[in-house]
């Protein structure tokens, strides 16, 4: 499972440019961060340490 699946990065790059605008109407900076959405790699190191903990556990019962 990624982090970021293909189909939301899409929606949120579409969407970038109106969620930055929100953001800045809410924040007080002189200028607003340009935004990026990138998968997360630690969210698929997770999950194969999750997979061997359940291997671990089954090989023990």
């Amino acid at each position: 499972m990624a982090s970021l699946p293909e189909g939301a990065a899409a929606v949120l790059e579409a969407k970038r440019a109106d969620l930055q605008a929100a953001i800045a109407r809410e924040v007080r900076l002189k200028r607003t961060p340009t935004l990026s959405f990138v998968a997360d790699p630690a969210v698929a190191a997770g999950e194969r340490v999750e997979e061997a903990l359940r291997r671990a556990r089954q090989d023990e019962s």
